[in-house]
Order: C-alpha cells, then structure tokens, then sequence
C-alpha cells in the first residue's frame, strides 16, 4: 500500500498535532460608532465615494452608508469602481438598505448597509476601488467633515486608515474626498480636497 494510505477501518496515529479551521473575519474602514462630521452636506444628486486598496484578495460582503440624523433620503445606487479599468466591479440599482441588526433602514438611521454577499465578487490585492453610492434627489442626505482625510488635520483620516486587509490612504498618497455631481457615474471625475463620505465597504479576506 504506497505510503500515506490507510486500510479500511484503520485509525491513524496522533502526532501530538491538533488543526483547527481557518477563520477570517469581516472588515470595514469604519468602526460601528457613529463617525465624526461637521454638517450636512449640499442637498444635491451626487456620487460620492471613498478610495480604498486591499493587501490580500477578498469576497466583498456588503456597502456602508452612514445617514446622519438629519438626512432625509437613502442613495438609490451603490456599488464598487475599479480605478485602473474606470468601470464599474458591480452594483445594486436597487438597494435594500438593512439596520446592523436587521430590519428595513431608513434616512437619518445612521450606519446601514447594503448586502452584496449573493453577487459572489472577489476584490483583488493591490488594485485601486472606489466603494460608491449615489441619491438623485436635491434633498439633505450625507454628512461630511471638510480635510479630513489631510495629514495634518487632527481628525482620524489625518494619516490614513487601516483595517485588516483595507487600507484608505490619506490626500499625501491618494486623492480622497471624490464626487461626480447629477448621475451615477465613475466618481474620479472631480477629485476633492480630502473631505469625507461615509461610503464604507465591508469584506472578508479569503485563508
């Protein structure tokens, strides 16, 4: 019998070694504090998104959105961007925006998500992405904090964010605070000054 194999019935030997599943947790660029901002933003149809590269190859889970409590809508479209190719990795055009715990979300509920875990995307290590949502309406809708993402700044983006495999650059490496005013569209287009938007992206690093 080659070596390695055993008869039927036939217990292997304990090596002294015990393996244990590999387990990979979720991550985002955010905590599930609500984050910080200054004021609302213009009641505008934007895209706005928030640049983000990987370290490792990872199933995307699910999109973030915080709605302050002064908002009074939800984006109707969010999705990934791939920077490189400036087309779109996947999107929802009708997004179920969820509660953390569960339930239908409003405006103004603060963070809630949308769920891309059937659409089976794989986010690649080391390629540029924008996570990206956008509200057509010329309402009161997303919150933002003017150099937030600018060294120096004193607030958390100041020096960039990193979280497990996501890593956020600040405006020293990578131009953050991005938005394209009417449609939905690639967000790159307008390039700001390192506001923030709370687009956050939820994923799982593959073992």
């Amino acid at each position: 019998m080659p070596a390695g194999l055993r008869a039927p019935g036939q217990i292997a030997a304990f090596t002294g070694r015990v393996l244990f599943p590999v387990v990979c947790y979720p991550y985002r660029i955010w905590s599930p504090a609500a984050p910080y901002y200054t004021a609302g933003g213009t009641a505008s149809p934007l895209t706005l998104a928030t640049q983000f590269t990987l370290s490792q190859n990872c199933a995307l889970n699910a999109v973030w959105w915080y709605s302050y409590p002064s908002a009074l809508a939800l984006p109707t479209i969010c999705g990934i961007w791939d920077i490189t190719l400036q087309s779109l990795v996947t999107e929802d055009a009708v997004p179920a925006w969820t509660l953390p715990g569960g339930g239908d979300a409003a405006a103004g509920d603060g963070w809630v998500f949308c769920d891309f875990t059937a659409a089976g995307v794989t986010l690649v290590s080391g390629n540029p992405y924008y996570v990206a949502v956008y509200q057509p309406d010329s309402v009161l809708w997303y919150c933002t904090a003017p150099g937030y993402w600018t060294s120096g700044s004193g607030l958390a983006g100041q020096n960039g964010i990193i979280s497990g495999p996501i890593v956020a650059l600040n405006t020293a490496a990578s131009v953050q605070g991005f938005n394209a005013a009417g449609q939905w569209e690639f967000p790159g287009t307008n390039p700001g000054d390192g506001e923030v938007y709370y687009a956050d992206v939820e994923v799982t690093p593959f073992p």
